[in-house]
């Protein structure tokens, strides 16, 4: 009966940590700027530059984004007592304009939800671009406990011209 009861307890677990993330105090906003005043007060971006001009890394966020981001995945997870299965769709949108390209992702949950998730749910990762000079870029990436890695390395090499693959947002 104990171990029943831990295994409520993680099924839980994992259905509050998506609450949270779709629909809890940090992170949940259907606005962009909202969720970069969001994310920059909790110390949640990251910055970098790169050796290619802007007009370039617009053409690769154009082309990349669709192609990788635009995704529905299915993860599943938990205890055999309290299996879960959690489905994301993901949409992602490209700003372009002379001074700066901004690559939006908005995630979805399919699902019972608390809260009004909009066409296209909330944001979940923001990255802004712009010009240093006419050969360098500099790019700011807001996320709101999504991602990981991959996704910030294969937009950092979208950027910069030296990946074209598409990270692994399944996980």
């Amino acid at each position: 009966m104990q171990a029943l009861h831990v295994n409520a307890l993680r099924g839980c677990a994992l259905s509050t940590a998506i609450a949270l993330l779709l629909g809890g105090c940090v992170g949940f906003t259907l606005d962009a700027d909202e969720f970069r005043r969001q994310m920059t007060g909790i110390g949640s971006v990251e910055r970098f530059d790169v050796n290619r001009p802007l007009r370039d890394v617009a053409a690769a966020f154009r082309e990349r984004a669709p192609a990788c981001l635009n995704v529905t995945t299915t993860h599943y997870g938990g205890p055999a007592v309290r299996y879960t299965m959690t489905v994301m769709t993901y949409t992602p949108r490209v700003v372009v304009t002379d001074t700066r390209v901004e690559l939006h992702l908005q995630a979805r949950f399919n699902g019972p939800t608390f809260h009004d998730q909009g066409a296209n749910g909330a944001y979940v990762f923001l990255v802004h671009a712009t010009p240093l000079n006419a050969q360098r870029t500099h790019l700011e990436i807001w996320r709101g406990g999504f991602g990981g890695d991959k996704l910030v390395s294969a937009v950092q090499g979208w950027a910069s011209g030296s990946f074209s693959g598409c990270p692994d947002l399944s996980h």
